[in-house]
């Protein structure tokens, strides 16, 4: 073999391992873009369940109306009520 035959095999195998490491970059990419989808579709569901039935924290800031007789609410309108 001469020297031009084992330095052409040489820069072939370089290739190989280069074009190697690039597919299991590439699959390794396309897994993990996956995974980060199937998250978001599950993270967005959860919001849509959650909205639907009521689920969450809801804030109120204010009473509409007072106590019976007229009188005003027993917690200040400053501070919001937050029920579960």
């Amino acid at each position: 073999m001469t020297v031009q035959e084992e330095l052409a095999a040489v820069n072939l195998a370089k290739y190989r391992k280069a074009q190697s490491d690039l597919d299991e970059a590439e699959e390794r990419l396309a897994e993990n873009a996956a995974e980060l989808s199937s998250r978001a579709r599950i993270k967005n569901a959860m919001s849509v369940t959650a909205s639907r039935t009521g689920v969450g924290v809801r804030v109120s800031h204010g009473c509409s109306q007072g106590r019976a007789g007229g009188q005003p609410p027993t917690h200040s309108p400053k501070m919001p009520k937050i029920y579960f």
